[in-house]
C-alpha cells in the first residue's frame, strides 16, 4: 500500500512538472511563425464554428480565383512571422476538420475567423492536451512494463525532453494523434468493459483527426490478425469505415468536385528513398530549424534494442511504429522536414529508452552506458548554449563532460558494482536538469544562431 501511495504522489508530481514546462513561456516557444500551420488550423475550427463552411488558408492550385476570399499579411508587434503572407480561401478541404476545433474554439474568443489569431490563446490547451498525453503514456508504460520505477522513467523522459515539450506546445493535429495513439495502446491490452466501442470511435475520431490517424484502425485490424483476434479485427474494419465515410460524406455536403481535387493533389508529392535518414539523422527538427536533442537518438537505438530483445508486451509498439514509418516515407517528400510530422513517435521513444535504460542496468553493460551518454551529448549542449555558459567552456571541461559517462564503467572495473549502478541513476538525473534548464533557458536567438552554424557546418 506504501509503495502504491508513493507511487500515485510520484505521478502526481511528474505531471505538474510536465505541466508546468509546458506552459513556462508557451507562447514565445516555438517561434511564432515558423510555421503556418497553427494559423492554418485555428482558421478551420474558428471557421466552421463562426460560419459552418471550413475555411482557412492554402496555397494548392486546386484553388481557384472562385474561392479566394482574401489575402493577408500577419504583421505583429514583436516582428513575429513579419511578411507572412496567408491566402484565404473558402472551403478548404487541406485537413480533416476534428482537431481544428480545439483551437478554433480558443480564437473565436477574440478574433473572426478571417484575422491571424493569439497566439497565447490558440497555444493554451495545447498546454493541458500535451499533459494529459504524458497522462496516457504513464497508463501505457505501467502496462508494458512490471516494474512502476521503468514506468515512472518513461513518463519523467517524455515530461521533461526539450523536443517533446516544446513538440507539445505547437498547435498541429498530430499532438491529437498521440492521444488517440496512446489510448488505442493501452486499450488493446486491458479489460476495459467498453473497449470495443471506444477502440471504434477512436479509429474514425484518428481519421478525422489527420489523414495519417489511418495506421490506428489499421493496427487495430494488424494486430487483431496476429493475436487471432476476430472482434479487433471488426473493430478496426468499423472506426476505417466510419472515420473515411464521414470525412467523404463532409466533403460530398460541402463541395465534392473541389474536395477530390486536393485530396489528388495531396497524394501526388514527389517521394524518395531519402525520408527518414533525412528527417531523423541530416535534419532532425521540432518544427522547421535543425534542433539536435539527444533524446531522439537514444530514442532511435533504443527502440531498435527493445523490439529485438523483448518480445513480451511490444506487438502492439512494433505494428504502430513499422505502420506510421511506412506511411511518413511513403507520403512526405524528401527534402520535407516538418518537424510535427514524426510527433507521434515521441511517446514510442519515451518508453523504448526506459526499457533501455532498465536493460543495460541489470545487465551491467556499462560500456553500453557510455555509448548512449555519448548519444545525449547534444541535449547537454543544448542547455549549455541557452544558459550562455558553452563558449566559457574549455577543451578540458567539454572532455570532462564526455568522461562523466564512462563512470559507472570505471566502478564496475574497481569490483564497485553497487555504487556504478548508482551512478548510471545520477548520469540519468544530469540529463534531466540538462533538459529543464535548456527548456527554461531557450530563446528564439539562440535557437536561430544554433540551425545557422550547423547548416553553415553542413554545407
Amino acid at each position: 500500500m506504501k509503495k502504491y501511495l508513493n507511487s500515485h504522489y510520484q505521478i502526481i508530481l511528474i505531471l505538474f512538472l510536465a505541466f508546468l514546462l509546458r506552459f513556462f513561456h508557451y507562447a514565445q516557444f516555438p517561434v511564432m511563425g515558423e510555421t503556418g500551420d497553427e494559423v492554418a488550423w485555428s482558421m478551420l475550427g474558428s471557421s466552421l464554428i463562426q460560419t459552418h463552411q471550413p475555411s482557412s488558408w492554402s496555397w494548392f492550385d486546386a484553388y481557384k480565383d472562385d474561392y479566394i476570399v482574401k489575402t493577408i499579411n500577419h504583421l505583429s508587434d514583436n516582428d513575429q512571422g513579419l511578411g507572412a503572407e496567408y491566402r484565404l480561401v473558402s472551403p478548404v478541404f487541406d485537413h480533416p476538420p476534428l482537431f481544428s476545433l480545439i483551437p478554433g474554439f480558443f480564437h473565436n474568443l477574440k478574433s473572426s475567423w478571417d484575422q491571424v489569431p493569439s497566439i497565447k490563446l490558440i497555444r493554451f490547451p495545447m498546454i493541458f492536451l500535451g499533459t494529459i498525453n504524458v497522462w496516457l503514456l504513464h497508463l501505457v508504460a505501467s502496462q508494458l512494463f512490471k516494474k512502476r520505477k521503468t514506468a515512472l522513467t518513461s513518463t519523467l523522459i517524455y515530461a521533461t525532453a526539450p523536443i517533446f515539450v516544446i513538440a507539445s506546445r505547437l498547435v498541429v493535429a498530430e499532438n491529437l494523434l498521440i492521444t488517440w495513439l496512446l489510448l488505442t495502446i493501452f486499450l488493446l491490452k486491458s479489460k476495459f468493459k467498453n473497449k470495443n466501442n471506444l477502440l471504434i470511435i477512436i479509429s474514425a475520431c484518428a481519421i478525422l483527426t489527420k489523414i495519417s490517424g489511418i495506421i490506428i484502425p489499421l493496427g487495430i485490424i494488424l494486430y487483431g490478425w496476429q493475436e487471432h483476434k476476430k472482434e479487433l479485427i471488426k473493430n478496426g474494419c468499423l472506426g476505417l469505415f466510419i472515420g473515411v465515410g464521414t470525412y467523404f460524406l463532409y466533403g460530398a455536403i460541402i463541395n465534392w468536385q473541389l474536395f477530390v481535387q486536393v485530396f489528388l493533389s495531396q497524394s501526388n508529392r514527389q517521394l524518395g528513398l531519402m525520408t527518414f535518414a533525412n528527417r531523423f539523422f541530416l535534419h532532425p527538427t521540432v518544427v522547421q530549424k535543425l534542433f539536435i536533442d539527444g533524446w531522439i537518438v537514444l530514442g532511435i537505438f533504443s527502440l531498435v534494442a527493445w523490439l529485438i530483445v523483448s518480445h513480451k508486451n511490444t506487438k502492439q509498439i512494433k505494428i504502430f511504429t513499422l505502420l506510421y514509418l511506412l506511411f511518413l516515407v511513403a507520403t512526405v517528400e524528401e527534402q520535407t522536414i516538418h518537424g510535427w510530422y514524426h510527433y507521434p513517435l515521441f511517446p514510442i521513444f519515451s518508453l523504448s529508452i526506459a526499457w533501455f535504460l532498465d536493460y543495460i542496468t541489470i545487465n551491467k553493460d556499462y560500456w553500453i552506458i557510455w555509448l548512449s551518454w555519448i548519444f545525449v551529448l547534444p541535449t547537454i549542449r543544448m542547455a549549455l548554449v541557452f544558459s550562455h555558459t558553452y563558449n566559457d567552456l574549455s577543451n578540458f571541461a567539454l572532455r570532462s563532460i564526455m568522461a562523466l559517462g564512462g563512470l559507472p564503467l570505471g566502478l564496475s572495473l574497481l569490483k564497485k558494482q553497487k555504487l556504478a549502478k548508482k551512478y548510471v541513476t545520477f548520469l540519468f538525473l544530469i540529463l534531466i536538469l540538462a533538459s529543464i534548464i535548456a527548456i527554461l533557458t531557450i530563446n528564439a536567438r539562440d535557437y536561430s544562431e544554433t540551425n545557422q552554424f550547423f547548416n553553415f557546418k553542413i554545407s
